[in-house]
């Protein structure tokens, strides 16, 4: 029957070791009481409680000044360990240990309270429920929650407790909800963020997300207008200007080609002239 159940780890004297020797000292007793081995004489009680203790714990016993009578009851026993491992207490510096006890930034509130039960345990405070409490309420980080649970003038143990346990799990459900929005958002604006970087803009020319065109504010330097560069202008008074232009540029063209028409007509002119001079005079001579 005792291979049913688990007996409790050695005993170990490193760290908080008045911790360890009560969580030892409880398994122990268990162990004892699940197994029947509490209704066996107290030498044998002794023996199985030296054997489970460990070799530190045993070595520590060997140290211990007990007559044999007193090596034979377990109570006795356990009562050396305790004044080794759970020395008396000072109880003025354990109870400002436990008043100095605030929540951390980011710590969970059942580790806040956690810490703060099992430091009012040594403070010798007769209610200790309230004292928990009001050390909640005193070193809860949150401002918001210290202030709801001060307007409550009848506040048990039990109603802090659960506030604080609802306000820690709406935040933390509060902030998932944002962290989900915000993801949305980021895609949204990815997916169509570059659909509106693709479009040429009237405006100046070139491509660029909405709303962000260089050319605002900016001032035209062919129409002097406002909003748009001159390379892509579409102003009225600026296509008449390309198109007269092109029409003086025309009429030039056609003014020295008729000059050169006109230059052509006289040369021709005078020589049919010198031709007919030419001619009257070879006449007059062959008559003479």
């Amino acid at each position: 029957m005792e291979s049913m159940f688990r007996p409790p780890k050695p005993l170990s004297l490193d760290g908080n070791v008045a911790e360890n020797w009560k969580l030892f000292e409880q398994k122990f007793d268990n162990f004892l009481t699940v197994t029947e081995l509490s209704k066996k004489d107290e030498e044998t009680k002794v023996a199985v409680f030296l054997n489970l203790i460990g070799d530190d714990g045993l070595e520590l016993f060997n140290t211990f000044d007990l007559t044999n009578n007193q090596k034979k009851s377990l109570q006795c026993v356990k009562q050396r360990f305790e004044a080794h491992c759970s020395p008396k207490k000072n109880v003025i510096f354990e109870r400002f240990v436990f008043n100095s006890i605030t929540q951390k930034e980011g710590q969970l509130f059942d580790s806040f309270l956690t810490e703060l039960r099992k430091a009012v345990k040594s403070t010798g405070y007769k209610d200790k429920d309230d004292m928990v409490r009001d050390r909640i309420v005193m070193g809860i980080f949150s401002k918001d929650t210290q202030e709801k649970l001060l307007r409550v003038s009848d506040l048990t143990l039990e109603m802090t407790i659960n506030h604080c346990r609802a306000y820690e799990v709406s935040k933390t459900q509060s902030k998932a909800l944002q962290s989900e929005v915000s993801v949305n958002e980021l895609r949204r604006k990815n997916k169509y963020g570059k659909k509106e970087s693709n479009f040429t803009c009237k405006y100046c020319g070139t491509n660029h997300m909405k709303g962000k065109c260089p050319a605002y504010g900016k001032k035209c330097k062919k129409c002097q207008r406002l909003h748009h560069f001159a390379t892509v202008c579409q102003s009225k008074g600026n296509k008449e200007a390309r198109d007269d232009k092109k029409k003086n540029v025309h009429e030039v063209a056609q003014e020295e080609g008729s000059e050169s028409e006109g230059d052509q007509f006289f040369v021709s002119a005078v020589s049919k002239q010198i031709g007919v001079v030419n001619k009257m005079e070879k006449s007059v001579g062959e008559s003479m």
